[in-house]
């Protein structure tokens, strides 16, 4: 075999099918252009479709995570109020009277002062459930402009008070006072668990 025979020969062409054709700067730019634009549609595509799939996922982990949360919030909440209740049930039935009882004297002194600032000089008077003046009167503030007397009658309860000046009264009671404090933590109690119950 000739070395010959293993190169190309270029010089000898004639119109046979391995000739090249000419393509004109027009054809170029055309096919140069369709191609283009193919390719831009295809990646556009490709993009379109990568977009759509990558939000039905993230909105599917979304769906998924809002659902985990609120679960996991009402879970939450209903072990808070699971823990709560025992709680206020002991701040309402010991720890509240207690305070409520040792307190009430100053009590009866800041409506006394209050009292004081809506009236002229008219004297004013306390009334105290018997055997509890003399706990009172050293909790009485001595600059008042007018005087305050206490009185001990067997017509007030223990725990309760009655401020009258001239016509006026005003009555004290530390157990309507934590009647109602009961009955709001009851209430709020109440509508948390209703809540709950319906989602």
């Amino acid at each position: 075999m000739a070395i010959s025979d293993l190169f190309e020969d270029f010089g000898n062409r004639s119109g046979t099918a391995g000739a090249t054709t000419f393509v004109s700067a027009d054809d170029l730019e055309e096919k140069r252009l369709e191609a283009f634009e193919n390719g831009y549609k295809s990646g556009w595509e490709d993009a379109t479709a990568a977009q759509a799939r990558n939000h039905a996922r993230i909105s599917e982990a979304l769906a998924e995570r809002l659902q985990d949360v609120s679960f996991s919030r009402q879970e939450a909440t209903v072990e808070i109020l699971q823990a709560l209740e025992p709680l206020f049930s002991q701040l309402l039935s010991v720890v509240l009277p207690e305070l409520m009882f040792r307190s009430f004297g100053q009590h009866v002194v800041d409506e006394l002062v209050a009292t004081a600032r809506t009236v002229s000089n008219a004297p004013i008077e306390i009334l105290v459930s018997e055997g509890t003046a003399d706990a009172l009167r050293p909790l009485l503030p001595r600059t008042l402009p007018m005087t305050v007397k206490v009185r001990e009658t067997p017509d007030i309860a223990p725990h309760q008070a009655c401020l009258r000046v001239g016509r006026q009264e005003t009555e004290l009671d530390a157990q309507r006072l934590m009647r109602e404090i009961r009955e709001a933590v009851e209430s709020f109690l109440s509508q948390a668990r209703e809540e709950l119950a319906n989602g």
